[in-house]
């Protein structure tokens, strides 16, 4: 099976480039007919899933070029160190270089956020897409877009409790909603004791909603407020947390971002929601249980947070 290496071409000279080291390539045919060489036009298309994959962990925030060329190897076990050998061969490469791009998300980060910026997060994806102005797409579907959001719910995959903070997380009584729910739900694991659900006064759909984490046996709590427009999925004690454009009802059906949180917008979130839980009744899980006063809010998950 042919294997490639993305590697960075770099040219000592000036007017010397690209095309003038494929001629030189040409000149020994027979000592590089193990491999086959081509310039990377698009790396945001050639990039894609690493980029998505890299977002989806760290956040776009985390994100702070010469020729590219892939180099393919037409036998098994002969690398890009083998292709380096044959160029220390011959004098005339000694003009030019190859360095192999260890980390393409970072090399190409100011491509893909301009890329990102123009065309949209969507056009980065085969099937699957976060951003959609119809449900009716012919190339889309509600199930394609759910598992863009179970790819990030599932950076909670350790989550013990739960905060849903959504002001119109109970606003929809449809079934499909209810779905999206429980698909959701699966991408985190067993550990689950306790989801806290931070909403508006809209309860349309809550018995929907509620029925899930009674058919899992998943105890819940509901606190009514007004005072986040935003929706967040919040694991408290591992400091995680994700942040959706959108509630359930409206995935698939308009515009919207998903994207990771940032430890400190996650610190402030909790915070705020701890809050909230210390004037209800409601059992506080153990990043919440903490003195107000302590110098420290999360213990080890989020460092250096004052309460």
């Amino acid at each position: 099976m042919d294997h490639s290496e993305i590697v960075g071409f770099v040219s000592k000279k000036d007017e010397l480039g690209f095309a003038d080291f494929l001629e030189v390539i040409s000149k020994y045919e027979i000592e590089f007919s193990d491999f086959d060489i081509y310039q990377v036009m698009n790396p945001i298309h050639h990039f894609r899933h690493e980029f998505l994959e890299y977002v989806s962990t760290y956040g776009l925030s985390s994100l702070r070029s010469p020729v590219t060329v892939e180099i393919v190897s037409r036998k098994d076990g002969v690398g890009l160190a083998d292709f380096r050998e044959v160029m220390k061969k011959h004098t005339e490469f000694s003009d030019f270089d190859l360095d192999k791009i260890a980390k393409p998300v970072c090399h190409f980060r100011h491509e893909f956020l301009e890329y990102v910026s123009t065309h949209g997060f969507s056009s980065l994806y085969d099937e699957t897409t976060l951003f959609l102005e119809d449900l009716t797409s012919p190339s889309m579907t509600i199930n394609e877009v759910e598992l863009v959001v179970k790819r990030f719910t599932g950076r909670l995959q350790d989550c013990e409790n739960l905060f849903i903070i959504d002001p119109y997380f109970f606003a929809s009584s449809d079934n499909a909603v209810k779905n999206i729910f429980e698909g959701l739900l699966d991408t985190l694991s067993n550990k689950l004791k306790c989801i806290y659900f931070f909403t508006n006064s809209n309860d349309k759909g809550k018995s929907n909603i509620l029925s899930v984490c009674n058919s899992r046996q998943i105890p819940h709590y509901e606190i009514e407020t007004n005072e986040f427009h935003d929706r967040f999925w919040i694991d408290p004690d591992n400091c995680l947390g994700i942040v959706m454009g959108t509630s359930l009802n409206g995935i698939g059906k308009k515009i919207a971002l998903i994207d990771k949180l940032q430890q400190q917008d996650v610190i402030d979130v909790t915070k705020l929601a701890c809050d909230m839980l210390r004037n209800t009744s409601h059992p506080l899980p153990s990043s919440c249980s903490i003195s107000p006063r302590s110098q420290t809010l999360f213990g080890n998950a989020c460092p250096s947070s004052s309460a």
